[in-house]
């Protein structure tokens, strides 16, 4: 148990080491304990280039066009998820050829990291892979619930759709019944003809 004065030196300590203050310094300060970038909270490092995941996030919000918060998410996990597979394949290339080159250490980043990781014991090239499995595992998992989601999406405007042409044609809304049909044919039409 600290006793009195003890507290009041450790209160009086603490006073002087409030950590960064600006938001450069705190930015700095999260990743000070970054290894390779391959777990984690997703960031782009510092010698990657932000504009190039910018860029890929802009494409695939293109291409899929999300249309709520969630298909959003979706969108930027696979961003994510794509962007650290292409690190863990840059850094595996970079890994062979330290391995090539009994690990001489040069300017370029990724040759640092791959170092680090070989410093690390003989499972350093498993551990990448793992980690590029598990992204690529990321990426298609979240493609999967993103086409999910705007199924679900389109067919609830289908419905709603529908819904608008039974009341223009008069006839009453359906209401859903277990086992039905997720379409409904219009009275008088033979679903058979429709199929």
């Amino acid at each position: 148990m600290a006793t009195a004065a003890q507290i009041a030196a450790n209160q009086n300590n603490s006073t002087h080491s409030t950590g960064p203050q600006t938001p450069e310094g705190k930015a700095a300060a999260a990743r000070n304990s970054t290894k390779h970038g391959l777990s984690g909270a997703f960031t782009v490092l510092p010698h990657e280039h932000q504009d190039e995941f910018d860029i890929l996030l802009v494409c695939l919000r293109g291409e899929f066009q999300p249309g709520n918060q969630h298909e959003a998410f979706l969108t930027e996990l696979m961003a994510q998820s794509r962007w650290r597979l292409a690190r863990a394949r840059r850094l595996e290339s970079a890994m062979f050829d330290q391995m090539l080159l009994s690990a001489i250490e040069g300017e370029d980043p990724d040759q640092q990291i791959a170092a680090k990781l070989l410093a690390g014991g003989d499972r350093a090239l498993a551990t990448l892979q793992r980690y590029a499995a598990a992204a690529e595992r990321s990426y298609y998992k979240a493609h999967t619930e993103f086409m999910k989601s705007r199924k679900i999406r389109n067919e609830a405007k289908a419905f709603v759709e529908y819904a608008g042409m039974m009341a223009r044609a008069g006839a009453g809304i359906p209401s859903r019944v277990r086992n039905e049909p997720k379409f409904y044919t219009a009275p008088g039409e033979n679903l058979a003809l429709r199929l």
